[in-house]
């Protein structure tokens, strides 16, 4: 973040900050599926986790593919932040939509 900061009159994001901040958004959120993977309510909810699984790969690619183009420093970091603001949003409709986002219903909800 220091030499994004540092860098930030350059026409183009250094390539070495470019790449290291990429690959770590990329590679946080191919992990974060994998992470996901032990969740119990990953079975249950494959409905809603196999789409958001996919999108984070997508959106590890357009972070990767970010880094590679290396747009100046302020695009740069608002893309990386556009890329997650899209994913979260994604997710918390999916969840929504599944009509499964918080605590579970309890037995006397049924009563």
């Amino acid at each position: 973040m220091v030499s994004l900061i540092r860098h930030a009159h350059d026409a183009r994001t250094p390539a070495t900050t470019a790449w290291l901040l990429a690959c770590a958004v990329g590679a946080g959120l191919l992990a974060l599926i994998y992470t996901t993977r032990s969740l119990a309510d990953a079975q249950r909810l494959a409905s809603v986790y196999r789409p958001v699984n996919l999108a984070l790969v997508i959106g590890a690619g357009a972070a990767v593919g970010t880094g590679w183009a290396r747009p100046a420093p302020l695009l740069f970091a608002l893309s990386l932040v556009l890329i997650l603001s899209v994913l979260w949003f994604f997710a918390v409709s999916r969840f929504l939509r599944a009509d499964e986002w918080g605590e579970p219903p309890s037995q006397d909800d049924h009563a």
